[in-house]
């Protein structure tokens, strides 16, 4: 029996049975690679939500991290894009358990493998429970610690168990991981994410390696906790989409405003992508949606990033839809960065609306990101991925989930909404916006993952995508139009 893609959040439906996936907040972070880059990261997606980054040191070989003998101070430190929270959706708090953090000398390290060394001890006994969607900026935030010093070319995030006892459990009866809506929790249920960790390999790190030196090392765990969310018949599970960096935290403060009025697009109307182009594949490395005043707060490496944005919102007292913008060439090198985005607002209220199904020989879970192209300096044509809105079908890239029992041909496909609109361009350091050139055709990525399986790789198919619908044409929906993409299909799943 084949496994057909049930894209959240759709109902699926055989003779047999209902599934309804019931969408809270998914997104992106996709397939990567990573290839030497110095201090630039970015996302690629054939890899597997890996930074790319090109003279990184490790790009992929095993064991070409090093340990070190003596011990060195350490500040850990956890962020997260809280993109699902008020007002693009009900959720105030989102609660996770923290059991360890452990470091391994080798690029390609697996739970299995041996190496690994501790970088919070004191995690083991009495996990610290965080709340992802307050965690503040501050270093130190999880703990400052002590490890052996060297060089590591992997990173493993532990959880606690769901019946762990935690000190001043915020979750009660509902176990050491929930979200909270209002009054209701919601329990979280942790899988892998305790028995083997959620394991970051070189790909997954910006520069590639973690140095711990004597005079002591900062780092940075992304823990996407929204896009990592998948909904079931009693709570949520995870698809963790994590990455890691060591270093400084760079800050970029982007402000979104509609381009007539200059009123801020705030209060959940718009969402700002952090993104860079690797090896002609571009996807999201980090996302925020603005505040009241249309500000936009992202964390992450420094390096050389493009930002697309994408919003909703009330023009001449009708609804209107915004073309993405995109900026690019921002360049972070310390303190915040700060640039002003733009977006023209089209008159048109309904967003396109893209169908897709994911086949595979075996259940799997995978993540679906939605690229278009621009035409950069009248010249050059590449993608950047569109970071989706909230309110719509996902608030980003939907995360799939195969279920073999809706049996071949009997899922509904899922669907996510594209703006639908032609994207413009504009260069950081000037406020003018260009319209692209390029014509209004989407691109559908998906990347498969082992099933309840802490986000590890899975098929002997690659992640891929497709530019075609279902009648041999462009995925080109106009506003309030559905558009059919053409079956991605993964052979070789475990």
């Amino acid at each position: 029996m084949k496994a057909i893609g049930c894209l959240v959040p759709e109902v699926c439906v055989n003779k047999r049975r209902t599934c309804l996936a019931v969408f809270v907040c998914v997104l992106i972070l996709i397939a990567l690679g990573m290839t030497g880059c110095g201090g630039t990261v970015g996302i690629h997606s054939g890899g597997g939500g890996a930074i790319n980054c090109g003279n990184c040191g490790s790009t992929g070989g095993g064991g070409t991290g090093t340990g070190s003998s003596g011990s060195a101070p350490v500040t850990l430190t956890l962020l997260d894009p809280p993109t699902c929270t008020s007002p693009r959706s009900n959720l105030t708090h989102l609660y996770l358990s923290i059991s360890g953090v452990q470091l391994n000398p080798d690029a390609n390290a697996t739970a299995a493998s041996t190496g690994w060394v501790d970088a919070a001890t004191t995690l083991t006994s009495a996990p610290k429970q965080v709340d992802m969607f307050n965690l503040g900026t501050s270093l130190g935030n999880l703990l400052t610690s002590t490890t052996t010093q060297g060089t590591y070319g992997s990173l493993r995030l532990l959880l606690a168990p769901n019946t762990a006892s935690i000190t001043g459990n915020q979750c009660g009866t509902a176990g050491a991981h929930c979200v909270l809506s209002g009054a209701t929790t919601t329990p979280i249920s942790v899988l892998t994410e305790n028995t083997q960790g959620i394991v970051i390999n070189s790909g997954l790190i910006a520069g590639g390696t973690i140095t711990i030196a004597s005079t002591g090392s900062n780092i940075n765990i992304l823990f996407d906790s929204c896009s990592s969310l998948i909904s079931t018949s009693g709570g949520y599970r995870l698809l963790p989409n994590v990455v890691a960096w060591g270093g400084a935290v760079q800050v970029y403060s982007i402000t979104l405003v509609d381009a007539v009025s200059k009123v801020p697009l705030g209060s959940g109307d718009a969402i700002v992508a952090l993104e860079q182009l690797n090896s002609g594949v571009d996807h999201i490395f980090g996302e925020a949606t603005p505040d009241t005043n249309g500000v936009a707060t992202i964390f992450g490496p420094v390096g050389t990033f493009d930002f697309v944005a994408t919003g909703t919102g009330t023009f001449g007292g009708a609804s209107t839809m915004y073309s993405p913008l995109v900026l690019t060439g921002v360049v972070g090198s310390g303190g915040t960065v700060s640039a002003t985005m733009q977006l023209t607002p089209q008159g048109v209220a309904s967003p396109g609306i893209i169908q897709q199904s994911v086949d595979s020989n075996v259940p799997i879970d995978t993540r679906i990101s939605v690229q278009q192209s621009a035409t950069i300096g009248g010249v050059t044509t590449q993608p950047f991925t569109i970071p989706l809105m909230g309110g719509f079908a996902a608030t980003l890239p939907t995360t799939t989930v195969v279920d073999s029992s809706c049996g071949t041909g009997a899922c509904e496909q899922g669907g996510v909404s594209v703006p639908a609109q032609p994207l413009y361009v504009q260069a950081f350091g000037t406020t003018f916006s260009d319209i692209s050139t390029a014509p209004i055709g989407y691109t559908l990525f998906a990347e498969p993952f082992v099933f309840q399986g802490s986000a590890v790789k899975n098929c002997t198919t690659a992640a891929y995508g497709t530019s075609t619908d279902t009648l041999g044409g462009t995925i080109s929906p106009l506003p309030g139009q559905t558009v059919t993409a053409s079956t991605l299909t993964f052979a070789g799943c475990q």
